[in-house]
């Protein structure tokens, strides 16, 4: 078990970074905003709630206004790409830099549309808008974020391919995409949700062999189990009486911070349960022999070289 540790050193190191984040006007994003702006980063962040969104970025500069980062607020819609875009225009017009980007938006699943009493030759001529929504903000709105980020990460960045690997990477630009447990466990129910965030697994992972050789980035993904928000108020008290792991919003906001700031930590996908992480990809790369089989195991590792980042799927090799 590969253990991740906060490490406070790492955290202050933000101080003068420019940050771009999506979601931070509530829960995990608003603790993450707070934690960037009181460690000196400059926060461009966007959230579709203006009136949660104004009032935590006034909030922060009336209760610390000598703090030497900024935070900026701005009503972004994520299934939007232009509204996107505002917002890392306005963070790179005024820094002419983005140093780490941070996708945390989200919503929750509403009940009602696979339901077996309401599901029937009837009611599934309509189409379900709950599934188009879930799907939009959690994942479409992660793919335009995620696409936006490596554009302007990488620009004016300064960085040698040929001194980092995927395997060994140094780099001060990062992506963090915040999935969840439902991005690798089921989560019975939650079927456009657990969709989307397994989706967002499967973005954090193609990008990994990839975004260091050709972008110069990391990036990694964050993944919390149950966590102290608005979210998780319908089955809070359950999950105290059962002396069951619970993460506050600050705990999970220090480790996407952390991933973000640390110029080593490159494709990883943290599990944050009662404050504490551990990286699942390094269990699931360790012990593949044994849940594969060594033979498959080899033979992937194999394909996997031949594929190489994918640029030449579509044309034939001349031998």
């Amino acid at each position: 078990m590969a253990q991740v540790v906060v490490d406070q050193a790492t955290l202050d190191s933000v101080k003068g970074k420019v940050v771009v984040i999506t979601g931070g006007a509530q829960g995990i994003g608003a603790a993450t905003v707070t934690e960037l702006y009181h460690s000196g980063a400059h926060v461009f962040f966007g959230d579709w709630s203006e009136a949660h969104g104004s009032q935590l970025a006034e909030q922060l500069r009336s209760s610390s206004p000598s703090s030497e980062g900024s935070v900026t607020y701005l009503k972004v819609n994520v299934r939007d790409y232009q509204s996107l875009l505002s917002l890392f225009d306005a963070a790179y017009n005024k820094y002419k830099q983005i140093d780490v980007a941070i996708s945390c938006a989200a919503v929750a699943e509403r009940p009602g549309y696979w339901e077996p009493d309401k599901l029937n030759l009837q009611s599934v001529r309509e189409p379900p808008t709950g599934i188009t929504d879930v799907l939009d903000i959690n994942l479409n709105g992660t793919m335009y974020f995620t696409r936006l980020a490596v554009a302007y990460l990488k620009e004016n960045h300064t960085f040698d391919p040929e001194s980092s690997t995927p395997e060994s990477i140094v780099s001060s630009k990062a992506i963090t995409l915040v999935s969840s447990l439902a991005g690798f466990k089921e989560s019975p129910g939650l079927f456009a949700y657990s969709a989307a965030k397994h989706g967002i697994m499967g973005l954090m992972r193609s990008l990994r062999p990839f975004a260091p050789p050709v972008y110069g980035l990391r990036v990694n993904a964050i993944c919390p189990w149950a966590t102290d928000t608005q979210i998780f108020s319908g089955v809070h008290q359950a999950w105290v009486d059962n002396n069951l792991p619970l993460n506050k919003p600050s705990d999970v906001a220090k480790y996407i911070i952390q991933v973000g700031a640390d110029p080593r930590t490159h494709g990883k996908a943290l599990f944050v349960a009662g404050g504490e992480a551990v990286d699942i990809e390094e269990g699931l790369n360790r012990l593949e022999p044994q849940w594969l089989g060594e033979k498959n195991s080899r033979a992937l590792s194999e394909g996997q070289a031949i594929l190489g980042l994918g640029m030449d799927w579509g044309h034939t090799k001349k031998s």
